[in-house]
């Protein structure tokens, strides 16, 4: 006999566990109680059912050899059915934990590193972008700075100066400028244009600045402009001297002094004063002038132009170009 160590209920010794809890059963003293009778459903799945005109084979005898049945020992071991787990009663069953809590704690967290992240990362893209365009444009603002200062303070060339417009205009085109430089012949009928367009809004200053280390005419060129403007001249003798560059580029010296005389007589000159003033200081003092304020202002090569003290760029010397620069200088407010 067996009995359940939980509900105590008996059964023979062919069933090994409680039918009621799973529970194991134990070996029970004989007391005379009687056994529980077990119908033919209720034996477990592991014991043997014979058909009903069979008597029921325990489970311990189904896996015997037929040296048994022949009275000889068998060495096959018995098998028993091995003890099923304890199932509980539901009652008697933890409460499932089904709260979403700690999912929920640790997606918060995620959501606040990334929505933190995200805010750092625009932050510091923000401040290296401020940083980059800071960095792009000093540069530009203290070179300006500095050139301003430069022109500010740089020698103050032949004066009066050789100038066309108003003497009291608020933008001033500057140009320094060699008469035998090819550029600067090309660019001379396009400030010719532009002093059309503005006429007395601005004031043009045309320097002489020869580049006589590779220049041998250049000097005595700028010196016969200077004698041309002691008569009233000057414009009309530059005029001649760049619009006809190519026929005396390729001249000697020698030869290059008949060619300002053919000029000077073209425009209406006195010969004789034209030579007296191309031989004295006063010609050659306002060019030197002229050189010496190119100088201060760290010209180095030409054509040089300034609008307001303010270098222009090579692209920029086209008519549109001077428009854009002078037009922009016209809006600034006046101080």
């Amino acid at each position: 006999m067996r009995i359940c160590p939980e509900c105590n209920k008996k059964y023979d010794d062919a069933t090994t566990f409680c039918l009621e809890d799973g529970a194991v059963l134990n070996p029970a003293e004989d007391t005379g109680a009687a056994t529980v009778a077990l119908s033919q459903d209720d034996v477990p799945a592991t014991q043997f059912v014979p058909p009903p005109t069979q008597a029921a084979i325990p489970a311990t005898q189904m896996f015997q050899g037929e040296g048994k049945s022949k009275g000889k020992k068998s060495n096959q071991k018995n098998f028993t059915n091995p003890p099923l787990p304890k199932i509980p009663a539901a009652s008697q069953r933890p409460p499932q934990n089904n709260s979403m809590l700690p999912i929920a704690i640790i997606g918060l967290v995620l959501l606040f590193a990334v929505v933190g992240g995200w805010f750092w990362y625009s932050s510091t893209a923000k401040v290296n972008t401020t940083a980059n365009t800071t960095a792009n444009k000093t540069p530009d603002a203290k070179k300006l700075e500095e050139q301003s200062k430069i022109y500010n303070a740089g020698s103050p060339g032949a004066n009066p100066p050789n100038l066309l417009g108003a003497p009291n205009a608020t933008v001033t085109v500057e140009e320094f400028a060699d008469f035998q430089c090819g550029t600067c012949a090309v660019k001379h009928p396009i400030i010719k244009e532009v002093i059309a367009t503005y006429g007395s809004r601005i004031r043009f200053i045309f320097r002489s600045f020869p580049l006589t280390t590779i220049h041998d005419k250049s000097y005595d060129a700028a010196v016969a402009a200077e004698a041309a403007g002691l008569q009233g001249k000057f414009w009309e003798m530059q005029n001649q001297l760049f619009t006809n560059q190519s026929s005396w580029m390729t001249k000697d010296p020698v030869a290059f002094r008949g060619v300002l005389e053919e000029y000077a007589t073209k425009i209406g000159l006195d010969i004789e004063k034209f030579k007296t003033d191309m031989a004295g200081l006063v010609t050659k003092n306002r060019v030197g002038a002229d050189m010496d304020r190119g100088k201060s202002l760290r010209v180095g090569s030409t054509p040089t132009f300034f609008i307001n003290g303010k270098p222009v760029g090579l692209e920029q010397m086209t008519v549109e170009g001077f428009k854009q620069l002078v037009d922009a200088e016209l809006q600034k407010p006046q101080q």
